[in-house]
């Protein structure tokens, strides 16, 4: 092999793993991390609080609701509790705005949303005192009937942003639970809820992370998601929450987040910080940058993110999500093409190599027929001088190709801009193909590729056999993707095959 042809991909081996160990072990340094003063293990060790018991007079009261309306969404509140009811957030799709809702509780007395629940009976009984608004926020203001909480919810116009002040008078201890819920769209389908909490600087998420019995210790963010949006407490000011933990529904497709305070001697004021919004980089980060953990990108983030401002920025001209995954995989397809024609040479020149070594072997073996020892050291002899010639390039492009389909896979799956976004007839770019279309056109492709390839034709017939049955394969595999991620393949798979035709046709001439 010539040494020059391992350069390259020792190179970028050696990048890639640097990468990976920078990502995969970037934890927060033990020793230099911050220490607290932990609270009496008596008083927060104490049985965790799910129930609330209301004044029965409160059970059946009118409820008044007031609707605030931002660049993102519609927000209902109501007096029952001083609560969040609803929750509409605006989706585009091309030049159309459809609206998602993600929470909708009218039905619903118990477990509501922002509800300040006391150790004893808690009131719904509130009114809404005040009503202001500015060019950045709307402020509500509502009052118990007793008096003893006032609540201000702050609701930002340009970012997906809810603060909540809590204001009580109290003339005795006691201890405040604050709720609010998982968001949950009816139109997804086997949607997965987890519960989100930041650890040790990593935001840690997981189904079972959500069991009843565990709680967190003073939390700095806390809450709960669903495959596209968020609700969580993004910034506790004041030190709201002394632990917070989950109240799950029998079928696990709802969550309770809950925050609890310590014990309170007098009266007190707080104020926090709500994301309530989509998984969009840029706006969780404008909250909170932690936020951006609930991404599915995992250590593939530092590609992934300008994967995903590229995919956007081209939607932005086409308006169209699915022309802007075939312009990203032509710009794609351009930015390796150098690498891909350095591989393809390195094959034509490891399938000649081959013959030529197949041939002199041959020719060893009826020379030194008769003298095994010899034929054994003729015969390493030739494959250390003329063996695996080219394989530097195909090293190359089996390097590059993880380092493009695996972000772009995290970027096509898991982004809330393909949630309905449709092209040709496909309804869905966020869900698999309906028709089986681009799968069909992946077998086809890799078919066209693989008969395309210099030297296939005088391959062995076990090679062609294979040739065949792998699209087979893959186009099945291809039919669970989503029909963005197919629609990628797919016109990669036909460029790549095209670009076979057109570099055997040079050759030729």
């Amino acid at each position: 092999m010539n040494i020059k042809d391992l350069i390259l991909p020792i190179a970028i081996g050696v990048l890639g793993a640097f990468t990976i160990r920078y990502f995969l072990n970037n934890q927060p340094d033990e020793s230099q991390t911050k220490s607290y003063v932990a609270p009496k293990i008596e008083e927060i060790n104490r049985p965790l609080q799910f129930g609330v018991d209301f004044v029965n007079s409160d059970i059946n009261l009118e409820q008044k609701f007031t609707s605030v309306e931002t660049q993102f969404a519609k927000f209902t509140f109501s007096t029952l509790g001083a609560t969040l009811d609803k929750v509409e957030f605006k989706h585009e799709i091309g030049n159309e705005t459809i609206l998602l809702t993600t929470l909708d509780q009218q039905q619903q007395t118990v477990d509501k949303c922002f509800l300040v629940a006391f150790p004893g009976e808690t009131t719904l009984n509130y009114k809404l005192i005040d009503q202001s608004e500015t060019d950045d926020v709307i402020k509500l203001s509502y009052e118990s009937s007793d008096k003893s909480i006032i609540k201000n919810f702050i609701v930002y116009k340009e970012i997906p942003k809810l603060d909540l002040e809590i204001n009580l008078k109290t003339k005795k201890e006691t201890r405040l639970r604050l709720l609010f819920n998982s968001p949950s769209v009816p139109t997804l389908k086997d949607d997965i809820i987890q519960g989100i909490v930041d650890e040790t600087n990593l935001v840690k998420k997981s189904v079972g992370i959500a069991k009843e019995g565990r709680y967190w210790s003073q939390p700095a963010l806390f809450g709960s998601e669903d495959k596209y949006f968020v609700h969580a407490m993004a910034v506790d000011h004041d030190k709201f929450a002394q632990r917070g933990y989950y109240k799950v529904n029998d079928t696990g497709t709802s969550i309770v987040s809950i925050l609890e305070t310590p014990k309170i001697e007098s009266d007190s004021s707080w104020t926090l910080t709500f994301y309530f919004g989509p998984k969009k980089v840029e706006l969780m980060k404008s909250v909170n940058p932690k936020l951006g953990g609930s991404l599915e990108f995992g250590w593939w983030e530092f590609l992934c993110l300008p994967l995903l401002k590229l995919l956007n920025w081209l939607c932005n001209y086409v308006k169209n999500y699915g022309i802007a995954i075939i312009l990203l995989t032509l710009l794609i397809k351009l930015l390796i093409l150098p690498f891909t024609i350095r591989s393809q040479r390195g094959i034509q020149k490891m399938t000649k190599s081959q013959k030529e070594l197949q041939q002199k072997m041959q020719h060893l073996e009826q020379k030194y027929r008769n003298d095994p020892e010899r034929l054994r050291e003729e015969k390493a002899e030739l494959v250390k001088k003329h063996g695996l010639q080219g394989m530097g390039g195909c090293l190359t492009m089996l390097l590059i190709q993880p380092l493009v389909f695996f972000p772009l896979q995290r970027v096509l799956a898991n982004a809330i801009e393909l949630y309905k976004a449709p092209f040709l007839w496909i309804p869905n770019l966020s869900m698999p193909d309906p028709y089986y279309i681009l799968p069909i056109l992946v077998g086809i492709g890799m078919v066209w590729m693989t008969t395309s390839s210099s030297g296939q034709k005088k391959s062995l017939p076990s090679s062609k056999i294979s040739g065949y049955l792998m699209p087979l394969v893959f186009a099945a595999v291809t039919v669970s993707f989503s029909a963005g991620l197919s629609l990628y393949i797919a016109v990669s798979t036909l460029l790549s095959a095209l670009q076979n035709v057109i570099v055997n046709k040079f050759q030729k001439i």
